[in-house]
């Protein structure tokens, strides 16, 4: 097959945050995802004149016209959307990766904020094929070096007055729990040196470190260093909603974390996102 044609949105998917307006307006949560059927027959044709057989040059002029023709009659985030929802519908190899190369089309000329203020809406969509797309969407606007960055979340979400969507968090805790609770804890400004900060860092340099044994095979998946345990259980004791939230996830993801006190102690949770996390721990019991 054409190399080109295996280029896919996850691995084009660099946008530029220089052109970010900070202090727009707050993120709509209100959105549903609806299938627009012009758009759709659109994208249907569209994708049926891109062959396989079709050159490099000719497969990307061809993306190029389509992704002209779409934005002279629609606007930017009814299309991502649209193109989101027919490439989870297709079943065709060839179409889906058209799809995603018309996606990144569409997608690079905009800014991370204008991205953002268009799939946040949709993060809570129960579609699987849908919630990869955008939570990989997500990850584009949240690039870091070398890991995922959060800081421009949290620098959008103080410019909006502190509001920021329950699916947005669950977002940055499923993507990364320790930079999310870092996050967190810069964004309410801990004192740089305040022994709660201290002790909230080193909390999660030493259950990273776990982490990173597992990763690299020096530690057996389902074991966990007792230091980190220790670690953990303060965490779940904590007063901060989110380090309680970076707890649940943790334990969520790996399974060498979970233990039956905290578990408990957890699925009790006064915050209801720490509840909703915690609910692995009802599916495992069945």
């Amino acid at each position: 097959m054409n190399p080109y044609l295996l280029v896919t949105l996850s691995t084009l998917a660099v946008f530029s945050w220089h052109n970010i307006v900070l202090g727009q307006a707050v993120l709509d949560t209100g959105k549903k995802l609806r299938v627009d059927q012009t758009i759709q027959a659109k994208l249907d044709r569209m994708m049926g004149g891109i062959r396989r057989n079709d050159t490099e040059e000719q497969a990307d002029k061809k993306l190029r016209d389509a992704v002209q023709d779409l934005r002279a009659a629609h606007s930017d985030a009814d299309l991502l959307v649209q193109i989101i929802l027919h490439q989870s519908a297709v079943k065709d190899e060839h179409v889906m990766i058209m799809d995603d190369l018309l996606l990144f089309k569409l997608v690079e000329k905009l800014n991370s904020y204008k991205i953002m203020e268009i799939i946040v809406p949709l993060l809570n969509n129960k579609n699987k094929k849908v919630r990869r797309k955008i939570y990989g969407l997500m990850d584009g606007c949240c690039e870091g070096r070398p890991t995922i960055d959060f800081n421009r979340i949290f620098s959008m979400m103080r410019a909006e007055g502190g509001a920021i969507p329950d699916a947005l968090v669950e977002y940055m805790y499923d993507r990364s729990p320790g930079e999310a609770m870092l996050g967190y804890m810069r964004y309410y400004k801990i004192d740089r040196f305040s022994p709660e900060r201290r002790n909230l860092l080193l909390a999660e340099r030493e259950i990273s470190n776990t982490l990173w044994k597992h990763q690299f095979g020096l530690l057996e998946p389902h074991k966990a260093e007792p230091s980190a345990i220790a670690e953990l259980d303060k965490l779940s004791r904590s007063k901060h909603w989110w380090a309680r939230l970076y707890v649940a996830h943790i334990m969520r993801q790996h399974r060498g974390f979970r233990r039956p006190e905290i578990i408990e102690r957890l699925k009790k949770d006064d915050n209801q996102l720490v509840r909703e996390a915690m609910q692995f721990a009802d599916k495992d019991s069945k």
